[in-house]
């Protein structure tokens, strides 16, 4: 129904509140549970690294998701 590129960037767009979100949340949890420095400096580069992450993790899984016609 929509062109592959229209696809990918419609649906990237549109669940980028989500996919910055979730990483948030699990760097809440989880940082002080690990034991490392944790230091302001290490907790915003462990939150933009998850978040980083997440969205090129997504952006492949809606990649793939074009690659073919059906489910």
């Amino acid at each position: 129904m929509y062109t592959p590129t229209t696809y990918f960037f419609g649906r990237y767009i549109s669940h980028l509140i989500l996919q910055l979100f979730y990483p948030l949340t699990f760097v809440l949890i989880v940082f002080w549970g690990i034991d490392i420095d944790t230091s302001l400096q290490n907790f915003f580069l462990f939150i933009v690294f998850a978040m980083l992450l997440n969205l090129v993790n997504c952006g492949q899984g809606y990649f793939c998701g074009i690659l073919t016609d059906n489910e």
